[in-house]
């Protein structure tokens, strides 16, 4: 259980994950919050609450990364321990308690507004937000003021609360009541208000007059829809199994990995909680989006990009004279403002030059290993040499992009480049997408139905063909983009952009719009990502009963798969969705998020060199043979000075030679 990647490599990305998004996004969160909200509401108070906690429960992940990453050993001392897994628990509940206290006041002033007018005061937010850290230390501290940490001497780790000691509670019955009441005050109760608030909100809004509310009906629903996202992916996963590893626990049986991994899931609704806030106040709201866009107040606007049919003389085709009637894209404020910040396309231009500069030799260097060095070629091998194309080939088209940003969104090269670059761009995106998924599959069927698909996983010619309809339907899917001319030229600044701003008459109706971003992101990435969701579930359920050797390298695979697809291809198509939803449908926009999240999915491509490293073994040891690897890692273990994946090999080999943990004093019962 202590050795397993689940532990030792998935915690720390989660951590990692979670804390690289969640204090800047909190830490500005609570600065808009503390510093720029005149009115301190009830909703304010709690999102400042709410805020505090985040950001003091992502002060101590970097703690949590490092224990795991040394394989479960705890270096910071008893204390440490107690108090980082206290500020865990008061910032779950915490957060739990503070969500449904905003639901609370939501509830109040949409359906009880006159009733409670008295009481939906800044002060007594303040005492609400104090009663809930009293109630939650006073829940928390009788078990958490103890010696929670537990050496291993097989392993020759110190545990933090992954072992859990007897003697927090006087017998079994006592641990079991403590949960159970925890389970009631801090899960159940909140979640029976929440949910009873939002359904009576619902029914207010739904009889309340059309014209009046419009814009805060949808506010209101998609804070609604926000938070109940947040207690069904977040809370109720570790509530569940964690409730079936007590069971379990009872049975001698555990699912201990399982829950430490719900944990991480857990955490992140730290990143969730600022969307929250961004819905529940209005102030909040407008404060963020004067301090993101550069603009006054008074003249905040929907931000415009792709999809809008209004006119306007700011902006103009290059080849349009004074006779054409073409349709065109609105410019506002805000576009303009985006086009004028230098912070943004700075921040941009300098992660495509770091993504350029590591993309070239990591996927030059595969592409020669998978080509020359690698026999037979295998379907698995022509998937990676598939992917690796078009790796390289984002790499090709970056320096237009790097000089397209820093000049100013300014494009100096034609427009048939254009379209070019952007049609490579978006086909590189979905080209992985869909590569990885064929090689997920080739894994499921070499893993899960060996004898039953023997023939297919061996087919080169198959392979060969499967990746050219990757590509056929890819560009049959961008050929509104490769049809269209995408630059346009905005004359109050001089410059011409590059798909920035977009005729709707590339489809002649909105219905045809909304048809074509379904069909783009339910086939790119959504039906793939199912599949290879499915895929690596049951891989991940056959090697659990296999103690194969190559189990530790293709659970990291299924780990490192999984991690591309939620952080560097979910946001993006995502924020693509909702941006266009709201575009279409509100005339608002997300198109600043949206073409943030474009970094993610070319970060892509500096990892899928890791993918071939561990779906191959024969890639593998032909890269550690040019780089030396396998002499160095003997120099290092001979000094005994291994990195961390040799040294848990080290820790898991002497626990198989000696034998099992005796827990026979402890439990794990967490």
């Amino acid at each position: 259980m202590l050795g397993s990647p689940l532990l030792t490599l998935g915690m720390p990305i989660i951590y990692l994950l979670v804390f690289i998004i969640s204090t800047p996004c909190n830490l500005v969160s609570l600065w808009i919050l503390s510093c720029y909200t005149t009115h301190r509401n009830p909703t304010v108070v709690f999102a400042i609450n709410l805020s505090f906690t985040d950001l003091l429960y992502s002060a101590f992940l970097p703690l949590q990364v490092v224990y795991h990453l040394r394989g479960n050993d705890w270096p910071f001392g008893q204390v440490m321990c107690s108090v980082s897994t206290l500020v865990f628990y008061c910032n779950m509940n915490g957060s739990i308690l503070t969500t449904c206290a905003i639901s609370l006041e939501r509830y109040c002033g949409i359906v009880r507004p006159l009733h409670t007018k008295h009481w939906r005061t800044g002060r007594n937010a303040v005492l609400i937000c104090l009663f809930i850290w009293a109630l939650v230390l006073l829940v928390h501290i009788p078990v958490f003021h103890k010696d929670i940490t537990f050496p291993v001497l097989q392993l020759n780790v110190t545990t933090c609360f992954d072992i859990f000691p007897r003697h927090l509670f006087s017998s079994k019955l006592t641990a079991y009541l403590y949960f159970v009441t925890v389970l009631l005050f801090f899960f159940i109760l909140p979640l029976l208000v929440l949910t009873g608030c939002y359904i009576s909100i619902i029914r207010s809004l739904c009889h309340s007059p059309h014209d009046v509310t419009k814009d805060s009906k949808k506010q209101t629903i998609l804070l609604i829809l926000l938070v109940m996202l947040c207690f069904v992916f977040c809370y109720l996963p570790n509530i569940l199994i964690q409730i079936m590893h007590m069971i379990y626990n009872a049975k001698g049986k555990t699912l201990y990995a399982y829950y430490k991994l719900s944990l991480g899931i857990n955490s992140l609704s730290c990143c969730i909680d600022p969307f929250i806030y961004y819905f529940a106040s209005r102030e909040f709201r407008q404060k963020l989006q004067w301090k993101l866009c550069c603009v006054s107040e008074e003249h905040e606007e929907p931000l415009n990009s792709n999809f809008s049919e209004q006119r306007s003389p700011s902006v103009r085709h290059p080849d349009q004279t004074n006779s054409n009637s073409l349709s065109m894209s609105k410019v506002d404020n805000i576009t303009l403002a985006m086009f004028q910040d230098n912070t943004a396309s700075s921040i941009v231009s300098a992660v495509y030059i770091v993504v350029a500069l590591i993309n070239f030799p990591a996927n030059g260097l595969c592409m020669w290993l998978l080509l020359f060095r690698t026999s037979p070629k295998t379907p698995t091998i022509i998937f990676m040499i598939n992917l690796t194309f078009t790796d390289l080939v984002i790499g090709c088209i970056l320096p237009f992009q790097i000089v397209y940003l820093v000049r100013g969104y300014n494009w100096p090269f034609s427009s048939m480049m254009c379209s070019f670059t952007t049609v490579l761009f978006y086909a590189n995106m979905y080209c992985s997408i869909l590569t990885m998924t064929a090689i997920s599959i080739a894994r499921y069927l070499g893993i899960v139905r060996p004898l039953k698909f023997k023939n297919i996983t061996r087919n080169k010619v198959g392979a060969v063909l499967i990746c050219g309809i990757m590509w056929v339907i890819v560009l049959a899917v961008l050929y509104p983009l490769e049809s269209t001319d995408l630059t346009f030229h905005v004359v109050s600044l001089n410059i011409t952009t590059c798909f920035d701003i977009l005729q709707t008459g590339m489809l002649p109706t909105q219905t045809l719009w909304l048809i074509y971003l379904v069909i783009w992101c339910g086939v790119l990435f959504l039906i793939p990502f199912i599949i290879t969701l499915f895929c690596y579930i049951r891989i991940m359920r056959t090697l659990a009963l296999n103690s194969s050797d190559s189990k530790g390298r293709a659970l990291r695979l299924a780990l490192l798969v999984l991690f591309i697809f939620i952080v560097c291809f979910a946001p993006n198509n995502i924020l693509l969705v909702a941006h266009s939803l709201r575009r279409l449908l509100f005339q608002d926009s997300l198109y600043m998020a949206y073409k943030l999240s474009l970094l993610l999915s070319c970060v892509n491509s500096c990892l899928d060199p890791f993918i071939y490293y561990f779906a191959s073994k024969e890639f593998r040891m032909n890269l550690r043979e040019v780089l030396d690897l396998d002499s160095i890692s003997s120099r290092r273990a001979s000094f005994h000075r291994a990195t961390f994946f040799s040294g848990r090999s080290m820790s898991q080999s002497r626990a198989d030679g000696d034998g099992q943990v005796d827990f026979s004093e402890q439990e794990a019962t967490r």
